[in-house]
């Protein structure tokens, strides 16, 4: 029987029975809302985990980047939603993985996009579905629903014979910036709002009826009150959570199945511990800087997957260092992590940037040791 001990650091662990309870909730709140969930699987990378959706009644997933895409082909999974804006280079991947046999379909806010990809299809006798991206609040990519240049680029995805208007996509990203449930609660009101407003201008100009609206993010997607009208909603941290989602009040700290498990390499006794996993390990993202409370680069747990006793957080980072260290607000830290060997694990702030780099999953439920590992994809 294998356990994390067993295993060279910094290494990716999943809890099996803590995000199966999270993949369970998700859809049983949208099965009771008759819509379906195309889950964002940016956040795991992992086709076995995509299964695992799917056969909870995903209707297909969502990638944000082509070698995603060419990964859950590669294992079957063929019903596939680029969802970042399109660009000209990436036209030949997109080809080859709709020759596959992908039903890919991709996004776009520009007509020149919209231009370029038809001349390509046509050359390569290639029909593209495409969706046009909505701004619904965020200010990223994406067209407001009252753009003139909405209808325009409606209007060229129409008219070409080599391209088919699939509908209008939105996400409200803004949500993660909300400061209280209720705020985010407008958000996922006015993300709605704003796909549908698209929606129907669009059906109005071309005399159709017969486009679709996706939406989502995790915070719009669990505190979301209505989605009448919404043909599907995407959303991803949710599978495993992270610290982020825990202080916007997507989920409890309990329901984090992700961590990175790494070993301490140095000590000082009672002021200063530090590990093998650093900036590339944890990501730099300090999404919990300007919440309730302040994670550092994680917080961190035994090799159990428990808090510590007295709760203890990364506080910086080199590119291989992990620094804990005594603070005013962290005047101890745990005697169970003072010894050079000692194994913890780390709650990411932002799941998906903390598992992006590794290419597999150490599979545990509920203690430390290992009942499978799950490959997963990295890179573009």
């Amino acid at each position: 029987m294998k356990t994390l001990r067993d295993i060279e650091t910094p290494a990716l662990v999943v809890d099996k029975g803590v995000m199966m309870r999270n993949i369970r909730r998700m859809a049983d709140k949208f099965a009771g809302h008759g819509v379906p969930l195309r889950p964002h699987v940016k956040t795991t990378k992992c086709a076995t985990i995509a299964k695992l959706l799917l056969d909870a009644g995903a209707k297909g997933v969502t990638v944000a980047c082509l070698k995603e895409a060419e990964h859950f082909l590669e294992q079957g999974i063929d019903d596939l939603l680029y969802a970042v804006c399109l660009t000209p280079n990436k036209l030949p991947r997109v080809k080859k993985l709709i020759d596959k046999g992908a039903k890919l379909s991709v996004i776009i806010d520009h007509i020149d996009m919209a231009e370029m990809a038809a001349d390509f299809c046509q050359k390569n006798r290639l029909t593209l579905p495409m969706w046009i991206e909505v701004d619904c609040g965020e200010n990223r990519t994406g067209l407001k629903p009252e753009d003139p240049r909405l209808i325009d680029l409606a209007q060229a995805i129409f008219d070409h014979d080599h391209l088919t208007l699939v509908g209008v996509l939105t996400h409200g990203g803004h949500a993660y910036g909300a400061g209280a449930v209720d705020d985010i609660k407008v958000i996922a009101h006015e993300e709605r709002l704003a796909a549908l407003a698209a929606k129907n201008r669009i059906e109005s100009h071309l005399k159709v009826t017969t486009l679709k609206v996706s939406i989502g993010s995790t915070p719009t997607a669990v505190h979301g009150e209505t989605f009448e009208g919404i043909d599907e909603v995407r959303a991803g941290v949710y599978v495993l959570g992270d610290l982020f989602q825990w202080q916007l009040g997507s989920h409890d700290v309990s329901d984090i199945a992700v961590s990175v498990l790494a070993q301490v390499m140095s000590v000082e006794e009672g002021k200063k511990v530090i590990t093998d996993a650093g900036g590339l390990a944890l990501s730099k993202d300090r999404s919990t800087q300007k919440s309730d409370q302040d994670f550092g680069f994680g917080l961190l747990c035994n090799e159990n997957g428990q808090l510590f006793d007295p709760q203890a957080i990364v506080n910086g980072v080199h590119q291989e260092h992990g620094e804990i260290y005594a603070t005013k607000q962290q005047p101890h830290l745990p005697p169970d992590m003072m010894k050079v060997g000692a194994l913890v694990r780390v709650l990411p702030n932002h799941a998906c940037m903390m598992a992006a780099p590794y290419d597999r999953y150490y599979v545990v439920d509920g203690d430390h040791v290992i009942i499978d590992q799950w490959a997963k994809t990295t890179g573009w």
